[in-house]
């Protein structure tokens, strides 16, 4: 009943990554909040989606809420040139739970999966075709659902370092 309403305003400047909050009164601190700052186009989740949510472009992340028990988060891309993807699940936002995400091709074959069962998350790569539209899908590998339940899924197609061999002389 004495909820205030309260806005964090992020300077233009600020890096990106993952900022933690936290609020706190006479009765004690508030659970460890987080969001991140990115330079990716975002689409939010609607409360109430009605199938398969359209993604505009990659690179793009997404921000949405497994909410409900056996709930599957469903997000259609195309790539417009043959790439290298990387999609990456952050799914310790809000309540921890164990996400898991696997990429389809248009004709249902699975590309890539993976689940998160160490609490790290899960990071996805795969060489996408020219024009051809790929459907990523999220879920608890618990079938479980909570609004705290929060996720942010990034699909990038620029180059990363995923290893190095040490210098030999």
């Amino acid at each position: 009943p004495r909820e205030v309403t309260a806005k964090i305003t992020i300077p233009s400047d600020i890096p990106p990554g993952e900022i933690r909050w936290q609020v706190a009164n006479a009765n004690g601190g508030s659970n460890i909040g987080k969001f991140v700052v990115s330079e990716l186009p975002e689409t939010v989740e609607p409360e109430q989606p009605s199938g398969v949510i359209e993604l505009p472009s990659i690179p793009a992340a997404v921000s949405g809420r497994i909410s409900r028990i056996t709930e599957s988060d469903d997000y259609r891309f195309t790539t417009p040139t043959a790439a290298h993807i990387t999609c990456r699940l952050e799914d310790r936002l809000g309540q921890p739970f164990s996400g898991s995400l696997a990429i389809k091709d248009s004709a249902g074959n699975v590309v890539a999966d993976g689940a998160d069962t160490a609490g790290t998350g899960v990071t996805l790569r795969f060489s996408s075709q020219a024009a051809m539209t790929y459907t990523a899908s999220i879920r608890d590998i618990e079938f479980a659902g909570d609004r705290g339940y929060i996720y942010r899924l990034s699909i990038r197609t620029t180059p990363e370092v995923v290893t190095t061999l040490p210098l030999v002389h």
